[in-house]
């Protein structure tokens, strides 16, 4: 009995004893683990030293270089890309940007450009480009493509328009309207729109080639209000009268002037 005791002693110390060095060893990996990623990086071995952009349409490789100029010489395990992103992302023909590391001493960037949607017209007589979202891209300079140039955006006089900036929320919600009417879905093609223009109170109507004007109103029911203005023109139209204009603001009681008709 007693040698059987003696010899679980035995294997209860050396169990022990494996445990404690395996323990001791995991240790000795953690911490030479940490002194490695320490030395890393402050390393200049994993420094930025080449910054890779992309070609683009819009943003000049310059302008790219000039946002991430700040990761040159950075440890790339110390680096920051949020940071670097943020100022890709304030480049106005930037939509969307990410940021990738490339070992040992490179960064990689990859960027989505903005898309021109619209020009939009002050009262001014500047006009700017934008974005399907609103972000002013830049000032006019030049021809445009017919598809972005028509129909034009037309803002009140309270607008102030900043490259880079976005236009407010109310004017914002009535861009998809030109989507709307540039397609042959919810808008008959042979009634071409000029332009867009958009009150102060964020109130829109669609002012025609040919003269007369679709009241449309507040931010509701964009399809069915085009739908329901086309009809009416059509049908003015079938009678060999000209809109003066028609009022769509609630598409179920829709209201209607002829040119040099009494007011209904």
């Amino acid at each position: 009995m007693d040698e059987r005791l003696r010899r679980r002693r035995k294997e209860v110390i050396r169990h022990n004893g494996r445990v404690r060095l395996l323990l001791f060893a995991v240790l000795a990996l953690i911490l030479l683990s940490a002194a490695g990623v320490w030395w890393l990086s402050r390393s200049s071995s994993l420094s930025v030293r080449q910054i890779s952009v992309p070609v683009l349409e819009h943003v000049l490789p310059a302008e790219m270089e000039e946002a991430a100029a700040g990761a040159r010489g950075v440890n790339l395990l110390r680096l920051d890309v949020g940071a670097i992103e943020g100022k890709l992302r304030s480049i106005p023909y930037v939509r969307e940007v990410y940021v990738h590391k490339r070992y040992p001493d490179g960064l990689v960037l990859e960027i989505e450009e903005y898309r021109q949607f619209a020009v939009a017209k002050l009262e001014n007589g500047t006009a700017w480009l934008v974005a399907d979202d609103g972000r002013v891209l830049q000032e006019v300079a030049g021809d445009v493509p017919e598809e972005v140039a028509t129909p034009s955006l037309l803002l009140a006089a309270n607008v102030e328009v900043l490259r880079g900036a976005r236009l407010p929320e109310y004017v914002v919600a009535c861009l998809p309207i030109l989507s709307l009417v540039r397609a042959d879905k919810y808008w008959a093609s042979d009634h071409p729109v000029a332009r867009l223009s958009v009150s102060a109170t964020g109130l829109a109507t669609l002012v025609l080639v040919g003269g007369g004007e679709v009241r449309l109103g507040d931010r509701q029911r964009w399809q069915t209000k085009l739908q329901v203005a086309s009809q009416v023109i059509d049908a003015y139209l079938d009678q060999g009268k000209s809109l003066e204009y028609v009022d769509v603001q609630t598409p179920e009681r829709a209201v209607a002037k002829a040119k040099g008709a009494d007011v209904p």
